[in-house]
């Protein structure tokens, strides 16, 4: 290989997955250069023109890649990679065997490729707080987004559950609010010193990633205020928390020493991180304590706001213009247009892409990452890579969107992020996450706007050969979707429930049986592409080898046979898109829910009552009722207070049962799970129509971090037997 001088010093870019130079006949002679041809329209540092624009060419007489900068050439040489043969990954480990695979020489395509990013922010979120990532194992994740063309590092330092990025001013911050010990005794403890982050940083600059951090604010609070308890609006001394939601203990936003101690954090921060933009935070911040504070009625008096929703605005605003006077920008999630948006502020949109809008239509910038696609932490039966590769940064109707008042010319939608929360994620589960969904992120950030729908069949066919390489970096990828597809659907034989099994993927392959609760051999087996036929309540289980690699966790789908199946359904509250199951019949659909809420099989509302009515068809006896319920409070997932049952043969009059789910659902309680109850009925009850009404039992209590915020119930099926 042959490279320009210019070249020549930073070579870490690309020595460790280029075959060592040939200088034998037949050699590739690679030329880098920051020259722009006459015939191309690269960059210079001076143009308009996207700074990361490249040309890569491949010739007969070698290998060019040209731009107007170094990031462009380090993308174009992000191409090349991708086109060398996959062996070249396992170059220099031993074991590997690449040495000897590339000994008789490769073939590279001819192409010319002149390429510049739709986007100039494409980012990843990692959170390191709710479980720790060791500095290495970062860098490692800076390489692969790297290699796939992000420019952005997400850093979430600072959360409930522990304070990562060491502060001189504050010890206590790291001495106290890196570390929690769970209930069972294990202890989650870590966190980045300045060296560090430093190092971490400079290493993210070799490969033009920009780190971005994020240091929450005024909620999400709860280890500095472990540390600092005079931090809070009560004074408090609490513990870092060991489990996940939304605290109504946050930062004072009437204390001037609470600000005061914000601002030489961030000030340390700012040391540490050249970006220009520092993130802030700014969501699910009750305003619980700031209702109830002497000092933050006393700040909206004295600042003349409307209420703690502006001051929460004022807050924020005060922070945003310290780091203004500092030269840095602030980003903050969707909640910081409540109140007011704030001056100067960029609005990451999680919350749908609502809130992308309104800040574009404030003249101010945006960052697009909804959880509808860009959530990498939720399951794929939630997102899954199909909807990951079907996202648009720019939704419709942006063209022709009304500016606020006062408003001269639309802000500009940055691009957009992925986000890997870590609640459910900790290090050696990341990588399954990120990868494949990464991969379709980054073609969406980085190509051009489609004219039509993208070809989701086309990226499959690309996603193998990447797919090949990550294994060859040891990349532990997971998997496109649910591996496996279940159709619901009643047998001919009443009561009984017919379940299809197909392999989701034709690289998809295994073996499927009904268990009922106890067994360990199937009532019923076959092979994916089969029909099995469930009567009961219990599991289909399906073993899967995917891509040759036998899955160690079997796929798993509840299911009840039953004597409501199918049948006609009246609901008796109002479906939420988010958690609408299969849609208005999923309450009889013969699936049940697990023990993770967003898999698709639950109905939710959130504030009123859930119920129902089910027409069996023919009055009939039954034995008894079961039903299928989710608790979660941390999420504001309750128990209802009581499901009121009636029953009636003829649909004029009604004989009422009350159901009381154990045990008492408005006291606290740290699960998080499926919890199923059920009423036996008496002997010899007949009825043709069932009315049940689960009772939301009123807002989150008092003892609640989210107090008077109103609850969510779940159900899953109504099991008739």
């Amino acid at each position: 290989w042959e490279v320009e001088d210019v070249w020549a010093d930073r070579a870490a870019f690309w020595a460790d997955w280029l075959p060592g130079p040939d200088t034998s006949a037949g050699g590739i002679p690679l030329r880098i250069s920051q020259l722009p041809t006459e015939n191309s329209q690269l960059p210079t540092e001076n143009s308009k023109l996207p700074t990361e624009s490249y040309l890569l060419e491949i010739s007969g007489s070698g290998v060019l890649v040209q731009a107007g900068t170094a990031e462009g050439v380090f993308r174009g040489l992000a191409t090349l990679r991708q086109l060398l043969p996959v062996e070249v990954e396992g170059l220099g480990r031993e074991g590997s065997g690449a040495e000897a695979a590339l000994a008789q020489g490769f073939r590279v395509p001819r192409v010319r490729i002149e390429d510049h990013p739709r986007f100039p922010h494409r980012g990843i979120l990692l959170d390191v707080c709710r479980h720790f990532q060791e500095p290495d194992f970062v860098m490692r994740q800076i390489d692969l987004l790297a290699q796939h063309k992000f420019n952005v590092l997400h850093f979430h330092l600072t959360e409930d559950q522990a304070w990562r990025i060491a502060i001189d001013a504050y010890p206590r911050l790291t001495e106290v609010g890196s570390t929690r010990t769970a209930p069972d005794g294990t202890v989650h403890a870590g966190f980045y010193s300045k060296d560090e982050l430093r190092a971490i940083v400079a290493y993210a600059a070799e490969r033009h990633i920009t780190v971005i951090p994020e240091i929450e604010l005024p909620g999400h609070s709860r280890a500095a205020i472990a540390a600092y308890p005079w931090l809070s609006c009560t004074g408090d001394s609490l513990p870092v928390p060991t489990d996940w939601g939304v605290f109504k203990d946050i930062y004072c936003a009437g204390s001037d020493t609470t600000l005061g101690f914000l601002k030489t954090v961030l000030d340390e921060v700012l040391e540490i991180f050249p970006s220009p933009y520092i993130h802030i935070g700014g969501d699910e911040a009750p305003k619980v304590r700031w209702e109830e504070c002497a000092a933050c009625r006393k700040r909206i008096r004295a600042e003349g706001l409307a209420d703690e929703h502006a001051l929460q605005s004022w807050f924020i605003g005060e922070v945003g213009a310290h780091l203004a006077r500092r030269g840095r920008r602030m980003i903050g999630w969707d909640e910081i247009l409540e109140g007011g948006l704030p001056e100067g502020a960029t609005v990451q949109s999680w919350r749908g892409m609502e809130g992308g809008l309104a800040a574009v239509a404030a003249g101010r910038d945006a960052i697009m990452s909804p959880t509808s696609h860009c959530y990498f932490d939720y399951p794929l039966s939630a997102t899954d890579l199909e909807e990951v590769y079907a996202f648009d940064p720019v939704p419709p109707g942006l063209d022709t969107l009304r500016l606020a008042p006062g408003v001269a010319a639309p802000g500009r939608i940055l691009g957009g992020e992925g986000n890997l929360w870590s609640e459910r994620a900790p290090q050696h589960l990341v990588e399954s996450k990120l990868y494949a969904r990464a991969l379709a992120l980054a073609e969406v950030l980085w190509s051009p706007a489609p004219s039509t729908p993208r070809d989701f069949g086309a990226f499959l066919a690309r996603l193998d050969g990447h797919l090949r390489r990550l294994a060859a970096q040891r990349v532990d990828y997971g998997l496109e979707g649910d591996p496996v597809t279940a159709a619901f659907a009643p047998s001919a034989t009443p009561g009984t429930l017919a379940v299809a099994l197909a392999p989701a993927f034709p690289w998809v392959s295994g073996a499927a049986g009904f268990y009922l609760p106890g067994d360990s051999l199937p009532r019923s087996s076959g092979m994916l592409g089969d029909t099995l036929l469930v009567t009961g309540e219990g599991e289909v289980r399906a073993q899967v080898l995917h891509r040759n690699r036998l899955l160690d966790e079997l796929t798993v789908f509840p299911v009840a046979g039953h004597a409501g199946l199918a049948r006609p359904l009246t609901l008796l509250h109002t479906l939420d898109a988010r958690y609408a199951a299969s849609g208005p019949g999923a309450l009889v659909d013969g699936r049940l829910g697990s023990n993770d809420f967003r898999d698709g099989a639950w109905q939710a509302v959130q504030g009123p009552d859930l119920g129902a009515t089910v027409d069996l068809g023919t009055p009939r006896t039954l034995d008894s009722l079961a039903f299928g319920l989710y608790l979660y409070q941390d999420a504001w997932i309750f128990l209802p207070d009581r499901i009121d049952v009636e029953l009636s043969v003829d649909g004029r009059a009604w004989r009422p049962f009350t159901l009381t789910p154990s045990p008492a659902p408005r006291a606290p309680d740290d699960r998080q799970t499926r919890i199923r109850t059920a009423l036996p009925l008496p002997p010899n009850t007949s009825a043709r129509y069932l009315r049940f009404t689960a009772r939301n039992g009123g807002p989150c209590p008092t003892w609640h971090d989210a107090a008077g915020e109103p609850t969510w119930l779940f159900v899953d099926e109504v099991v008739v037997y």
